[in-house]
């Protein structure tokens, strides 16, 4: 039984993020003269719509390199007021990826549809289609051929660290250290010849509280499950964590399931700190037993086989959640680069042994449909991603796309 008199705890992070992208581009063009015809879309008692369509023949060769590491270390002093022997724990861990490959592929034939001419919006930031849509107005039937090269560099660090001593109502004083640091580069260079569409668009980021016990920064899955985030009666397409991490719930019908985002700590608010903050009965920044929903909160986990299972904190021995944290601002990617969350913010929390465990506040990226999340990238591209199904409105941020109907 964990019970926390006094505590001095202190944070540090650094963060570092660098991005490049350069793009080197060349195209031809020549149309031809047909008969004009009208655009009927928006006409009262015509249901047709006008779209510009491309025939193309595409040769394109790709090659990627996604590299991730993770490691962590921390150590607790436990003294009894017994004089005992102090009690130490120490453990270090480290996660190291690196995938990559080259892809050639020659498509012979596609078609490409454009947007509905009647909402008057541009219909693509490439040159080649914006062309195309002039040309029709006048008739025209227009052709493009766009050489592009593109290369894409990113890398990102993320160092955090805690410290600092906490007394206990039984007498015991803890003293620890944890070292978390997070590593990710993406390289890619994509050569093609191709009419293209690219935009950005805004995909909503909804957080919950995220509880690690393997002492790593939390990951998500590359498959999504179907979740009522907002307890609005409509389910989203969402990542879960990875083994060895869950999302902090309270099962406030105890029935042993988690229905809906009422029941995780964020989305209801954007804020999961601030919502488990409101249940601190004793005002001393912690989620102890001194505080009545310590006993109701679980962690709801789920394994390589997809089963679901809700551990009371007793049971995982978690002994306190401190409610303090840091901005921690890192993406999670997949090595696609496709975006699957964003690690906010961390705190920490006290196993009942005094060791020490992190708690992280995870932005989760929100699809509508299936086909928004499941893996819609080409067999012979893993960085191209093929994206036309409806953004959920909300707070988010912009990500870059590509595409070919």
């Amino acid at each position: 039984m964990m019970k926390i008199s006094d505590a001095s705890i202190s944070f540090f992070v650094d963060q570092y993020l660098e991005r490049k992208q350069a793009s080197i581009s060349s195209q031809n063009y020549h149309s031809r003269v047909n008969k004009p015809f009208l655009d009927q879309a928006g006409q009262e008692g015509f249901s047709d719509r006008i779209r510009d369509k491309v025939s193309i023949s595409r040769t394109r060769e790709a090659s990627y390199q996604s590299n991730y590491s993770s490691q962590s270390m921390g150590k607790s002093v436990v003294r009894t007021s017994d004089l005992e022997k102090p009690s130490e724990f120490t453990w270090q861990t480290k996660v190291e990826t690196i995938v990559g490959g080259i892809i050639n592929k020659t498509v012979a034939l596609q078609n490409f549809k454009e947007t509905p001419a009647d909402n008057n919006r541009v219909m693509t930031e490439a040159r080649a289609l914006e062309t195309v849509s002039e040309a029709r107005a006048a008739g025209r039937i227009s052709e493009m051929t766009l050489q592009q090269t593109d290369v894409r560099f990113e890398q990102e660090q993320l160092v955090f660290s805690s410290q600092g001593g906490v007394l206990t109502e039984d007498g015991r004083s803890i003293d620890f250290s944890f070292d978390m640091e997070i590593d990710r580069a993406f390289f890619s260079k994509t050569e093609e010849q191709t009419i293209i569409k690219a935009w950005q668009e805004r995909v909503p980021l909804h957080d919950p509280l995220v509880i690690s016990f393997d002492g790593n920064a939390p990951e998500l899955t590359d498959t999504a499950f179907e979740f009522d985030l907002f307890n609005d009666g409509f389910n989203r397409y969402i990542s879960f964590v990875a083994p060895g991490s869950g999302f902090l719930a309270f099962d406030r019908n105890n029935d042993q399931v988690i229905n809906n985002g009422s029941e995780l700590f964020g989305p209801m608010t954007g804020n999961g700190f601030s919502e488990l903050a409101a249940y601190d009965g004793d005002h001393n920044s912690w989620i102890d037993e001194n505080d009545a929903v310590f006993e109701q909160l679980s962690v709801w986990t789920r394994n390589d086989a997809g089963e679901d299972r809700l551990i009371s904190l007793k049971e995982a021995g978690i002994g306190a959640i401190y409610l303090d944290h840091e901005a921690t601002r890192f993406t999670l990617a997949g090595d696609d680069n496709a975006l699957k969350g964003r690690l906010r913010s961390t705190g920490m929390y006290l196993y009942e042994s005094g060791s020490v465990g992190t708690v992280h506040q995870v932005d989760l990226a929100m699809r509508t449909a299936p086909d928004r999340i499941r893996d819609s990238v080409p067999p012979h591209s893993r960085l191209q991603k093929v994206d036309s199904a409806r953004i959920d409105p909300g707070a988010g941020i912009l990500t870059d796309h590509m595409s070919i109907r």
